[in-house]
């Protein structure tokens, strides 16, 4: 490696620390529901950063069955952002409750499938395997089949911003599978630095990807929050709701 693989996690943290900074002022420019909307944006570049510095200073390190060191501080950033990414994505489409719930259960079964095949050693490890793939293509149905239905009644803005959300991660899972089948955990195709280097080019690429997206997205964000204050409210209710605004209106 040209930098030793904590200090190349130290390099990624203070990357997103910055990026904190940048989508934490990037909110300021919204106000009310909106602003709530759009916090999400330096939630997961923060869930990044302390994922990554506690890679760096090797907190939840843990070792797998053949005795490879395996960074649990990674699989608590996925799930505790990649369940939220996927969960404002079906909120841009509008999408129902229980297909919400369901993409964040997917998310959730992705990384637990992900953290066994990375702990166990075979048979077991076959069961990671088969829950990592069986996810992965589920969320890919949910993404163009659900949720995009469901964004074909939004107003134009927010179908936009659903579109480049939905083929982000779309393109990230993607990526996540085939260097999963390269990596040491799977045919051994990547060395270790490359490994390292790719998984935290796909962890910058999908949580800064997300961030940016959204908070460009600013029409879309209004019209959301027109008929939404949070995550939450939507979790908490699956009634009928308002028609969708054909145009900016303020808070």
């Amino acid at each position: 490696m040209i930098v030793g693989e904590l200090t190349f996690y130290a390099l990624i943290g203070t990357l997103a620390t910055v990026a904190t900074v940048i989508t934490a002022v990037g909110v300021r420019k919204f106000s009310g529901r909106k602003r709530r909307i759009a916090l999400v944006a330096p939630y997961t570049t923060a869930m990044l950063a302390l994922g990554y510095f506690g890679m760096a200073n090797e907190v939840l390190r843990l070792h797998s069955a053949s005795g490879r060191p395996v960074p649990l501080s990674r699989f608590v950033v996925y799930f505790f952002s990649y369940t939220v990414i996927i969960a404002y994505v079906g909120m841009m489409a509008d999408a129902e409750r229980r297909h919400i719930l369901v993409g964040v259960g997917l998310l959730s079964t992705f990384s637990l499938g992900a953290l066994i095949n990375w702990m166990t050693a075979p048979p077991v490890e076959s069961v990671g395997k088969l829950l990592f793939l069986g996810s992965l293509l589920g969320i890919l149905w949910l993404l163009f089949r659900p949720y995009t239905r469901a964004a074909q009644a939004v107003s134009g803005p927010r179908r936009l911003a659903f579109g480049k959300l939905r083929n982000l991660m779309a393109l990230l899972l993607i990526m996540y599978l085939v260097v999963g089948l390269t990596s040491r955990q799977g045919m051994g195709l990547l060395g270790t630095f490359t490994g390292v280097y790719m998984g935290a080019y796909m962890d910058v690429f999908g949580q800064l990807g997300f961030a940016g997206i959204l908070l460009r997205s600013d029409t879309a964000i209004e019209h959301l929050a027109n008929e939404r204050s949070s995550l939450l409210a939507v979790l908490r209710d699956d009634g009928p709701r308002p028609s969708e605004p054909d145009a900016s209106t303020s808070d």
